[in-house]
């Protein structure tokens, strides 16, 4: 089972659901849900972004609602991420994590780093962001000529090792706020990134035929 979390950035794309997934929205991203005429499963979130009517609609619909203070230490997203974190789920997709404040959007981008358990993508529009933490490796699907930058969310990555990309790494490393792993390419319809330690941020860019 998927959880989908909608969060409250900009959405210009259809949400993709499968039959098992469970849809949960932080706060406004309830509103994203209605308009293509989903009903989330869960609402988490200080709800300021919500209507009154929309939400004990929702209410009566069968959604759960949790209602957390407005002052609170945690974004919306993180408590929905919090609250995902004990289900029993195996992949966690976020939409609408990137906006129009950059520090919100920079906080989204980080926030998977400290929920480990569950893998966790970013997709927005054609873009989709992967994270690995070695020692790991993951296959990561595309098409050929998609883009792939590679980004160090730690002082460095250590140990990396590509396959099916056009500027392959063996055994290499990418330091913290180097441009060197930006702009790679699909050779493939499937990449092999590997490495030993350090977080690394894979931001896929798939091409407008990819489906």
């Amino acid at each position: 089972m998927r959880a989908i979390i909608i969060a409250n950035g900009n959405l210009d794309q259809p949400i993709i659901l499968k039959p098992n997934d469970i849809l949960i929205a932080a706060d406004g991203g309830t509103n994203h849900c209605l308009k293509q005429g989903l009903s989330p499963s869960v609402i988490l979130g200080d709800l300021d972004s919500i209507d009154s009517f929309t939400i004990d609609k929702q209410k009566k619909s069968g959604t759960e609602v949790f209602q957390y203070p407005k002052k609170k230490d945690y974004t919306d997203l993180e408590i929905a991420l919090q609250y995902v974190q004990e289900l029993k789920v195996n992949e966690i997709i976020i939409y609408a994590a990137l906006g129009n404040r950059w520090d919100q959007s920079i906080a989204n981008i980080l926030l998977p780093i400290i929920f480990k358990s569950i893998p966790i993508r970013l997709i927005d529009k054609n873009q989709e962001l992967v994270y690995i933490e070695g020692p790991d490796k993951k296959i990561l699907n595309g098409q050929i000529g998609d883009t792939i930058s590679l980004l160090p969310l730690t002082a460095a990555v250590d140990g990396i090792t590509t396959t099916n990309l056009e500027y392959p790494l063996q055994k290499e490393s990418l330091v913290l706020g180097s441009t060197r792993g930006i702009s790679n390419v699909f050779l493939s319809n499937e990449a092999l990134i590997s490495l030993e330690q350090g977080i690394l941020l894979c931001v896929i860019t798939h091409n407008a035929s990819t489906p």
